[in-house]
């Protein structure tokens, strides 16, 4: 298993043609892959070296990534009595109407990419290219996403694990004592 942390502001996926992949989106997220590939094996190399051989022969591969984004402040609360308002404070929050002090609340940013693109944003920069330690992204059979909001430095972290195709007596096993 592999862990390994990208800091930095994540950039999700950009659908590319041969005319678009030069706009700054494009090349905003070419460089990106490019940071998650380098970020991936300066991790890569500092691995003892069973298992290192043990994640290049991997036939297939578990991928689980976590996205953090920086959180921002709420404008809209909503008291207990059922007040509803906005506000530009950022301490002291009292509802208008009974007078009770309310909590900051945080939220994501409400401009974002999508959960799937980041994680395919990162699958690219770990399988992708002539330079990649690894096999291709049809190897990975088992993958998940989260964001996370955070009041720290934006980051990724990623984590790879060798994995097994299940064959159906496999499954049906698993169904028979998990009852599924």
């Amino acid at each position: 298993m592999l862990k390994f942390t990208i800091l930095g502001k994540p950039v999700p996926y950009v659908r590319m043609t041969q005319k678009t992949k030069w706009y700054d989106n494009a090349q905003r997220y070419l460089a990106y892959q490019e940071f998650v590939r380098v970020s991936f094996t300066l991790a890569f190399k500092k691995l003892p070296r069973k298992l290192q051989k043990e994640l290049i022969n991997a036939l297939y591969y578990r991928v689980n990534v976590y996205v953090y984004l920086k959180s921002v402040l709420c404008k809209d609360y909503i008291c207990s009595c059922g007040r509803a308002w906005k506000t530009q404070k950022t301490e002291n929050i009292i509802c208008p109407q009974c007078r009770e002090s309310q909590p900051l609340r945080y939220a994501l940013p409400a401009v974002r990419g999508d959960a799937d693109n980041y994680l395919k944003s990162i699958i690219d920069g770990i399988f992708g290219g002539k330079s990649s330690l690894l096999g291709n992204d049809k190897q990975v059979i088992d993958k998940s996403v989260s964001i996370h909001g955070t009041q720290g430095d934006e980051r990724v972290e990623a984590m790879l694990c060798p994995s097994e195709l299940l064959f159906d007596e496999q499954m049906k096993l698993l169904r028979r004592r998990y009852g599924n």
